[in-house]
């Protein structure tokens, strides 16, 4: 995750009450707010600048690609979140343990 936030160095010090926060979590939230970073990180949004408040202030949530171009060599699945029937990657049903159309 320290990776992944590249703090700059005016954040160096804040390390440990990262991982102690990171580690504080279920793996599942872990996952959902990895996944989450990484997707903004990906598409070139901001991030806060701090990391623990990166952390700790994480909103994930799944992204409904209803309507949306579709990326090449992503699995796609209709799934319920939110009580909303969407389109939804694999991963993102996974990590979020979303109802899946059968």
């Amino acid at each position: 995750m320290w990776e992944l936030l590249n703090p700059s160095h005016q954040f160096s010090d804040r390390k440990n009450a990262c991982q102690n926060l990171w580690n504080s979590l279920s793996l599942q939230r872990q996952r959902q707010i990895y996944s989450h970073l990484r997707d903004k990180r990906g598409r070139g949004e901001e991030i806060e600048e701090n990391p623990y408040f990166a952390i700790n202030n994480a909103n994930p949530h799944p992204f409904n690609w209803n309507g949306h171009v579709l990326e090449k060599g992503v699995q796609y699945i209709t799934a319920k979140y939110n009580g909303r029937w969407g389109l939804y990657t694999k991963e993102d049903v996974e990590i979020f343990g979303l109802e899946v159309k059968q």
